[in-house]
């Protein structure tokens, strides 16, 4: 199947299912056309966009606070002889302390905006991050530092009481936790802490957008999509980090354009 262009320099790569697909993109604009169909259906979307964190929402200044510097030590142990989690026992301390004091940039300028105008249609719009409970307050400092709040905004069509809660997302091999707005994955399978998450809710949106920066999360969400059946997925590998790309490089969003 040809690769087909779609908005600057994005590349959407279909796969063969009819009700969920893969893209990547190094425009996080690039899933406004898909959203923008759910929010011309009646009584309202039903729809959640997650996005990941870190190098898809923000980027951190301190190389010690990155994941391309976490997984590098990881490699290192490991190749020492340390387990795994021996390893992340080990270099966790570092990278905690790297977060609490470093600077954050968007990865795209565009993401707040998007964001904003996705919240001011009644979208649902999370985190989904491999973060874990050690990062909740940091993530919530480097949120507001660039001025982006993932907090329910009181819409949600009237079950905003389920989405203000805090939950424990247990029966995974570590457990996750959903604190409003943001859903810190633990280092687990992010489409297994994702389904946990919507059985909690009793929620089944009809249209699932993700955003990350890893194939394997990316596949791990539109795996879950097809566990549950959710009637269209649409998962965006946002490569504009990866790609040494400037948040302010690109298509810039509309809010006309919802």
């Amino acid at each position: 199947m040809k690769n087909l262009l779609f908005l600057t320099l994005s590349i959407l790569l279909p796969t063969a299912s009819l009700n969920s697909t893969i893209y990547e993109t190094t425009e996080i604009e690039a899933l406004v056309p898909l959203i923008k169909e759910e929010l011309q259906k009646e009584p309202g979307p039903c729809a959640i966009v997650a996005v990941d964190l870190d190098n898809t929402t923000l980027k951190a200044g301190n190389p010690k606070a990155t994941d391309e510097w976490f997984s590098e030590k990881i490699k290192e142990y490991t190749a020492q002889g340390l387990t795994s989690d021996q390893a992340v026992a080990r270099i966790m301390p570092e990278h905690l302390q790297a977060h609490r004091t470093t600077k954050v940039t968007p990865v795209d300028v565009d993401v707040k905006p998007l964001i904003d105008a996705l919240q001011h249609k009644n979208v649902h719009v999370i985190a989904l991050t491999a973060r874990n409970l050690d990062f909740v307050n940091i993530s919530l400092r480097q949120l507001h530092d660039i001025k982006i709040d993932l907090t329910p905004k009181g819409h949600t069509n009237g079950a905003i009481e389920r989405w203000e809660l805090c939950y424990k997302l247990g029966g995974l091999p570590k457990d996750a936790y959903y604190i409003p707005g943001i859903i810190f994955a633990s280092g687990n399978d992010k489409g297994m802490v994702f389904e946990h998450f919507l059985r909690q809710l009793k929620y089944r949106p009809h249209l699932v957008i993700f955003v990350d920066d890893s194939a394997n999360n990316i596949k791990a969400v539109d795996q879950m999509c097809k566990r549950l059946g959710i009637k269209k997925c649409a998962c965006f590998m946002l490569t504009k980090v990866k790609q040494g790309i400037s948040p302010e490089s690109g298509k810039r969003f509309n809010q006309k354009e919802l």
